[in-house]
C-alpha cells in the first residue's frame, strides 16, 4: 500500500542562541531573492526579486522592487515599492492603479512570545496574518551568525525569517502556509553582489522549472477547498492500480487524520 502523506515538518536549521551585536538588513540593492512556486498541475516556476532605484511614499523612501521568471534575466518587471525602517521593520506596498498602503511584512525586532500581526502578499495581493513568536536563535550565514525569528499562526509552526535573508517562504510571502497550502512556495536561495549567502537545504540550485523529481505522490491528487476548515475533497488524477492512505501529520510528527482513499472518484475527509 502506498501512503500520500501530507506532513508539515520543522527544517533542519540549527543556531546557536546568543547575544547578536551587528543587524543584518534584509533590503539591499546588491541582493536578489529566488523563490520557487510550484503546485499540480501547474509547472514549477522560479521567480527572481531585486531592488533598484528609489521612490518616495509619504515621505518614506522605497527601494523598487522587481522581479523576472528568466533564469539568466533579460527583463524586468516592477512590482512595487519595499522599504526597511530604522526600527527593522520591513513594508511592501504592491504596484496598481489603486494605491494600497505600505503594509508590514516583517519585524526583526520581535521578541519571544510577541503577538503581530503581518501581511502576507500572494500574486502581490495582501492578505493579513496574526502570528506568535515562538523562539528566538541564530544560524550561521557566510561564517557569521545571524538572528533567526521563529513563529507559529493558527494552521502552520513552520515559520521562520532570518535577518538578511527574508522568510523560508520567499521574501514577499512570509506566512504563507498560515492561510494556504497551494501552491508550495519555498526560498531557494539568496545572492549578494553575486554570491550565493543563503541555499535551501533540500535543493541545490537557485533556478527550477517544470521539474518533475521533486515531488512526491501527491501530484497525482487534486485538494481541495483551499483553504480548508470542516473538509476536504481529495480527487485522484490518475489511476495506477494501488490503494492509497491519506495521512496528515503535525509538525512534531503526531498523526492527526489517517483513511483510505479511492484511486478514483472524489472523496470527502472531514477534518473539524
Amino acid at each position: 500500500m502506498k501512503t500520500l502523506v501530507l506532513s508539515f515538518v520543522l527544517c533542519l536549521l540549527f543556531g546557536l542562541n546568543y547575544a547578536q551585536s551587528t543587524y543584518y538588513p534584509l533590503i539591499d540593492t546588491g541582493k536578489t531573492w529566488h523563490v520557487m512556486e510550484s503546485c499540480f498541475p501547474s509547472p514549477t516556476l522560479t521567480f527572481t526579486y531585486k531592488c533598484e532605484g528609489d521612490t518616495l511614499i509619504n515621505n518614506n523612501i522605497f527601494k523598487n522592487l522587481y522581479f523576472t521568471d528568466e533564469e539568466y534575466p533579460t527583463q524586468w518587471t516592477k512590482i512595487g515599492y519595499i522599504r526597511e525602517d530604522t526600527n527593522r521593520k520591513v513594508y511592501f506596498s504592491p504596484l496598481s492603479s489603486t494605491f494600497i498602503e505600505p503594509a508590514m511584512v516583517y519585524d526583526f525586532n520581535a521578541k519571544l512570545n510577541d503577538t503581530l500581526v503581518i501581511t502576507s502578499f500572494l500574486q502581490y495581493y495582501p492578505t493579513e496574518v496574526e502570528i506568535v513568536i515562538t523562539e528566538v536563535d541564530s544560524i550561521l550565514i557566510v561564517d557569521e551568525y545571524r538572528k533567526r525569528i521563529k513563529f507559529s499562526c493558527e494552521n502552520f509552526e513552520n515559520n521562520y525569517w532570518i535577518e538578511g535573508v527574508g522568510s523560508n517562504n520567499g521574501l514577499l510571502e512570509t506566512g504563507f502556509y498560515c492561510y494556504i497550502v497551494c501552491p508550495e512556495i519555498e526560498l531557494l536561495c539568496v545572492q549578494e553582489q553575486g554570491e550565493i549567502i543563503y541555499q535551501h537545504e533540500y535543493y541545490e540550485e537557485c533556478y527550477y522549472v517544470g521539474i518533475e523529481d521533486n515531488f512526491t505522490d501527491q501530484r497525482k491528487f487534486e485538494i481541495y477547498p483551499n483553504p480548508a476548515k470542516d473538509f476536504i475533497f481529495i480527487v485522484a488524477k490518475t489511476v495506477d492500480n494501488s490503494n492509497y492512505t491519506f495521512a496528515i501529520y503535525n509538525s512534531m510528527g503526531q498523526l492527526l487524520i489517517s483513511t483510505e482513499i479511492n484511486e478514483v472518484g472524489t472523496n470527502r475527509l472531514l477534518t473539524g
